[in-house]
């Protein structure tokens, strides 16, 4: 159950939650996914995918210096993002090969993997509840810091940990096998349906159990 300090115990409320979800959706789906489509489609036909694979790579960094531009603030993980975009470019030029940016890529997920399933082992001062995850926006509404303490959702939430370190591992592994598989022409849009598909399916099993979690600690 959520306690409210002002209106005593209450049922926890998805309404902030799911609000704070969709706002969280529509940036990683502009921003991550539909935003490179555009770019490399619409620049595919002009100069050849492998440019295209470089331009629609560099999306990220658009997006920071937009948020940046309205907000006037930079957020950690928009930062982490576009730097990662500028490096995966200058591989790409350094190499003379577009698929550096495939493989920055890969290592960059599988770094996330380990640094996830890090954190569900180690134990961390920081409370879980505001580490970087894909279920952000439930781990930052509709609950107190006094229920995330509680040490039935801490085990719920390192376990789902050890989901995010599996996907993140997963998506790794997804991006040299569909280079593989079809080429620099098909890579982005085969790597989209991988993402969407399991994140959306992880996100929201994480916030199912995590809503149980709350409604009975």
């Amino acid at each position: 159950m959520i306690h409210d300090s002002s209106a005593g115990e209450v049922a926890w409320s998805p309404g902030p939650a799911r609000a704070a979800l969709w706002k969280w959706a529509k940036a990683e789906g502009i921003g991550s996914l539909l935003l490179p489509l555009l770019l490399f489609y619409g620049a595919r036909r002009w100069v050849g995918p492998g440019p295209a694979l470089v331009l629609a790579s560099l999306a990220p960094l658009g997006v920071l210096l937009l948020g940046l531009a309205r907000e006037r603030r930079i957020k950690p993980v928009a930062l982490l993002a576009g730097v990662s975009a500028l490096l995966g470019a200058l591989l790409a030029w350094a190499f003379q090969d577009p698929r550096a940016i495939v493989y920055k890529d890969t290592v960059v997920d599988a770094l996330w993997g380990i640094a996830f399933a890090g954190l569900a082992v180690l134990p961390v001062a920081r409370p879980l509840h505001r580490l970087p995850a894909p279920a952000a926006p439930l781990l930052r509404r509709g609950a107190t810091a006094g229920d995330w303490s509680r040490p039935g959702v801490q085990a719920v939430f390192r376990r789902l940990l050890l989901l995010w370190s599996a996907q993140s591992f997963l998506f790794s592994a997804s991006k040299p096998l569909c280079l593989l598989r079809f080429g620099l022409d098909d890579y982005l849009i085969s790597t989209v349906i991988v993402r969407v598909t399991v994140q959306t399916l992880v996100t929201l099993y994480s916030l199912w159990r995590l809503r149980r979690a709350l409604e009975t600690a």
